[in-house]
């Protein structure tokens, strides 16, 4: 018994020599392999003299994953790892539980095999956690909405190669390391929802099975979710593909535009006027493609504006009318109206025309360039839609 009145599994003074280091990794050892639980619940685990550790463990025992069952759940949360975590090859025959869990040196689940689902939250990877070619199962869970202690990564979290089979959860987890998901999969959804990445943020190549969700944070001005902004194009650009597969077009053009202020960041810099004006374009697009309505509530508005113009100017008259009397015509009220309808909608008539003033040809003209686009806009967007 430890001076706390630990025992020699819970203790952190376990480490200290050989003899006691060698005892907990033979009992745990033992207890992997065996078809009983295995109960690590706030076990210290200092460094294996023999630098084994939980390498090629294959958990419960079970001849085939079939046969696992609840039971039989290897439950390590509230445990620290003194040393290296090293589960490289490991196999999961049931749900792994690290809720809790402390790696102080270092996580290696370099292609581990997760049966059933696996629960990081509340995790604390001090040193590298290394993720690669590991295989989810079902789901990995490092940061469900609702939970109050999302998994944090404060090295490197390497998550290359890895196959996630159904939901991959990362909401609030805060990576303030390389972020490195470079040809992962995800057959199921993947939320990084209040997920915050302070180092490099890497998606090369992630795929995505159709019909799925991708979802990160809109960008913000205090560094969220990505602290240098450049590092969030891979991830946009991977949620965008997966909301344009699923025909999710208003959240598909959202990711697109904050793939292009990534970009532009990188480039031209957030304060430049050139991104300002690039980014505030956009966002009008963008705003105007969410529906065929929008576009046609911005041609009314602009009838309407033009038609309060030509009226308080009295700058309409009809089109047989002498020069003299045109300019001193007064413009009634439903010819303003009727004049700025056929002049936004390109049809020109001829009976009505702007006063022979050189501004108000350019106005008028003004008004049906402007017309063209909104027209031209509305069957885009219409289409677009209909094609969805």
């Amino acid at each position: 018994m430890s001076p706390e009145g630990l025992c020699i599994y819970h203790a952190p003074q376990n480490g200290r020599d050989d003899p006691s280091a060698r005892r907990v990794w033979n009992e745990a050892k033992s207890r992997a392999q065996a078809a009983d639980p295995a109960n690590f619940k706030h076990w210290h685990f200092p460094p294996d003299p023999d630098g084994f550790y939980f390498r090629g463990i294959h958990f419960n025992n079970c001849a085939d994953f079939t046969d696992a069952i609840f039971e039989c759940i290897p439950y390590f949360n509230g445990a620290v790892f003194g040393g290296l975590a090293e589960f490289t090859g490991t196999k999961f025959a049931s749900a792994a539980h690290f809720k809790e869990v402390e790696f102080r040196q270092g996580a290696r689940f370099v292609m581990a095999y997760f049966h059933q689902s696996a629960f990081f939250e509340g995790a604390e990877f001090k040193g590298k956690a290394d993720f690669e070619r590991a295989t989810f199962n079902t789901a990995a869970s490092f940061g469900p909405e609702k939970t109050e202690r999302p998994a944090v990564f404060h090295q490197e979290a390497r998550f290359k190669w890895v196959s996630v089979r159904r939901n991959a959860e990362f909401c609030n987890v805060r990576f303030e390391g390389p972020a490195i998901f470079q040809n992962s999969e995800f057959e199921g959804n993947v939320v990084f929802r209040g997920a915050r990445f302070d180092g490099n943020a890497t998606f090369n190549f992630a795929s995505y099975r159709t019909g799925r969700v991708v979802l990160f944070d809109e960008p913000r001005s205090d560094g969220k979710p990505f602290r240098v902004p450049a590092q969030g194009e891979t991830a946009y650009r991977l949620a965008k593909q997966a909301a344009y597969a699923r025909r999710d077009l208003d959240i598909a053009d959202r990711y697109r535009l904050w793939e292009w202020q990534a970009r532009a960041a990188s480039k031209h810099g957030e304060r430049s006027a050139r991104y300002r004006i690039g980014a505030g374009s956009r966002r009008a697009l963008v705003w105007m493609s969410e529906g065929p309505s929008r576009v046609l509530g911005i041609g009314l508005v602009v009838v309407l504006a033009f038609w309060g113009l030509y009226c308080s100017c009295d700058a309409v008259c009809p089109a047989g009318v002498p020069e003299e009397e045109a300019l001193a015509y007064k413009t009634k009220t439903h010819e303003a109206l009727y004049f700025s309808v056929v002049t936004f909608t390109t049809l020109g008539y001829g009976d009505l025309r702007p006063k022979p003033i050189w501004y108000w040809r350019y106005v008028a003209a003004f008004e049906a360039a402007g017309g063209a686009v909104v027209i031209a806009s509305f069957v885009v967007v219409l289409a677009r839609r209909l094609l969805a």
